[in-house]
């Protein structure tokens, strides 16, 4: 970011920008030392939009992203990545919410598809992945260990009469 057009001064070096690109993306928020700095919104050329916290460009902090198909995400960031806790709410009603590790389910969380079935427990790239109850529409339950993904170790599996 080169130049903006000031709508205020925040104090020591600190400024509240209205930064319009070539590209039709538009950045308004704080800068600091020409950089995205502090809490701003971002809104990219195909209408996607991040709004929330700033560090030296990156997404840092707390923030909601938008997408154009509906899909929002609510929670922490780090260097850019969806990291921390927070919440994706998907287009399709599928959420999940929990921990995040490099814009992937990692750790503790649950998710909840729009079916009505859920899983509870611990994730790993995106995978379910240690312990963990999932729970089927029909009230079939099985709680146990995951492995990328799939039932595997010791559990119980309890089916519905």
């Amino acid at each position: 970011m080169r130049s903006c057009h000031i709508i205020a001064m925040i104090g020591s070096g600190k400024r509240r920008c209205k930064i319009e690109f070539a590209d039709g993306e538009l950045y308004e928020g704080e800068i600091e030392g020409g950089k995205a700095h502090g809490n701003g919104k971002y809104t990219f050329d195909d209408g996607e939009v991040y709004d929330g916290d700033w560090v030296e460009d990156n997404r840092h902090g707390t923030g909601k992203y938008t997408w154009t198909s509906g899909a929002v995400y609510e929670g922490e960031y780090k260097d850019g990545n969806i990291h921390g806790k927070g919440k994706m709410t998907g287009s399709n009603g599928d959420v999940y919410e929990g921990e995040w590790k490099e814009d992937n389910y990692h750790g503790e969380g649950i998710r909840t598809w729009r079916s009505g079935k859920e899983y509870v427990g611990e994730w790993v790239e995106d995978k379910r992945h240690g312990r963990g109850t999932m729970t089927w529409t029909d009230g079939a339950v099985y709680e146990g260990q995951w492995k990328d993904d799939k039932m595997h170790g010791t559990g119980i599996y309890t089916w519905t009469d």
